[in-house]
């Protein structure tokens, strides 16, 4: 409080102006206020009244509330039945399963939406960004949490682009997330029955990729979200930090979560393998089926541009269903269209069938239901991990 000013309650009482021959003096006042919980994104008004004597005016100034929030979503991703555990996914109740029991379920990537008033911010204090694509957020923001003796930091980690815009600019990237704890972001896939988009303890919590298929599934569509577990999620704060030293500038967010989709696609376990992609035709086996690239091809998780490494893909040679009479018919009807054709003639034709894909390699388990896959299943650039 300025010299030769009392309060009492919300009145301020300034002596040095009340005092005679005080006429064209001034004095600086400075006042703080606490924006009330849910007035983002709304306008708020400040009163002030000054009076001397039987003198008085008031003034009113309306202030808009800006959001400054980032929503955190797990990125979409299909995988196939099999692949490793991902640490930090969470049962029914909140626990880490960790690797205490095989789950196949993945470690998915996160992109973030950055609200209006963040990316204001940014674009007024980046005096270095010489391009019109989204800002890389892997050197300028910390994720943190502190309640209590509770503390918890996360990093972030490029991956790589998510999406452009029709004109080609990058509008989000995909990063994974880093604990500097060693305590892994908890991951909570569940199945989504009320078509809410979000959470509740009416959705049933997945805990394993075991999908068996049958003549109706060769799949199933999850749902993925960050579960708060023991920690209060609403306490994560995101903060941003510009520049360095003493010219360092530095703004402190709220963090929203969102959900991602999880496609978990089943395999026959007939003679299902997965083979190196080798780089020339004389490396490959005899009797093995499998692709050829040069070093020039390059992979890509799903649909986005978040490139893999080619010692990671391999193609994944499965049978069309578990179904022996299925199989067959299929064949024998490519014989008979092949046949079909203008001038060709076949005598004694064969055929052979096979489900073919590219994906990252790992580990499977066994499956048998009879079934078959949809026919509408394609040769991805990199369908996800088998």
């Amino acid at each position: 409080m300025p010299t030769g000013v009392t309060q009492n309650g919300g009145i301020l009482t300034i002596a040095r102006l009340a005092a005679a021959g005080s006429a064209g003096d001034s004095i600086e006042i400075t006042a703080t206020y606490t924006v009330p919980e849910g007035a983002a994104s709304k306008t708020i008004s400040n009163t002030a009244v000054a009076a001397a004597e039987d003198i008085e005016d008031e003034d009113e100034e309306h202030v808009e509330v800006k959001s400054y929030t980032v929503t955190i979503t797990p990125a979409d991703i299909v995988i196939y039945t099999g692949g490793s555990n991902y640490s930090g996914t969470v049962d029914s109740a909140g626990n880490v399963i960790g690797n205490t029991q095989y789950n196949g379920l993945p470690e998915p990537g996160y992109y973030l939406i950055l609200s209006n008033a963040v990316n204001e911010w940014i674009a007024a204090n980046d005096t270095d960004k010489t391009t019109p694509d989204a800002e890389r957020l892997d050197d300028i923001l910390t994720l943190t949490y502190q309640v209590g003796a509770v503390e918890r930091t996360w990093k972030l980690i490029y991956l790589g682009v998510y999406s452009r815009e029709p004109n080609g600019t990058v509008s989000q990237y995909v990063y994974s997330m880093s604990a500097v704890d060693d305590h892994p972001v908890s991951l909570r896939v569940f199945d989504d029955t009320n078509d809410s988009g979000d959470y509740d303890e009416s959705d049933k919590t997945i805990t394993t990729d075991d999908i068996m298929m049958s003549e109706l599934v060769v799949g199933d569509t999850y749902h993925m979200t960050i579960d708060g577990g023991p920690l209060d999620q609403s306490q994560v704060q995101a903060q941003f930090t510009l520049g360095e030293g003493a010219v360092a500038k530095s703004i402190t967010c709220n963090v929203e979560i969102g959900t991602g989709e999880l496609l978990v696609k089943s395999i026959t376990d007939i003679g299902t393998t997965t083979n190196a992609i080798e780089d020339n035709g004389d490396a490959v086996a005899s009797g093995t089926l499998t692709a050829v690239a040069d070093s020039t091809v390059q992979y890509y998780v799903n649909n986005s541009e978040v490139e893999v490494g080619s010692d990671r893909v391999q193609l994944l040679v499965d049978s069309v269903s578990n179904s022996t009479e299925f199989n067959r018919s299929m064949e024998q009807d490519a014989i008979n269209k092949a046949d079909a054709q203008d001038g060709v003639s076949l005598s004694n034709a064969q055929a052979e069938s096979f489900y073919l894909d590219l994906c990252g390699h790992g580990q499977r388990q066994h499956r048998g239901d009879p079934g078959r896959r949809r026919q509408t299943d394609h040769l991805l650039a990199l369908a996800g991990r088998c």
